[in-house]
């Protein structure tokens, strides 16, 4: 049986993940911009970095269900898999020492 209540509350969880998948996208291309360099570099630089892999990690899994949940989650794995791509040739020297 399907009062108001019940559909109130299936709206407004749709509707916030939907909110949370924007902030996952959101979190993801910001992410991306520190990935790619974009970003100028500041103090504190890495642990900024990390708080918004964390926040897009975490908005991404819980709106897993929406459109942008899927495309962060997707914007998520290509960036672990490009990270080392794009950083393995600046970290060569270093490493090597």
């Amino acid at each position: 049986m399907n009062t108001p209540d019940c559909i109130t509350l299936s709206d407004d969880l749709t509707v916030k993940r939907g909110l949370l998948g924007r902030v996952a996208m959101v979190a993801v291309v910001i992410s991306w911009g520190f990935n790619l360099g974009l970003i100028p570099w500041f103090g504190c630089y890495g642990v900024v970095w990390a708080l918004f892999l964390v926040l897009s990690a975490v908005a991404a899994f819980m709106s897993r269900k929406t459109m942008f949940g899927k495309m962060a989650m997707g914007l998520l794995l290509l960036e672990a898999i490009s990270y080392p791509i794009l950083h393995g040739a600046s970290m060569g020297p270093i490493l090597s020492r």
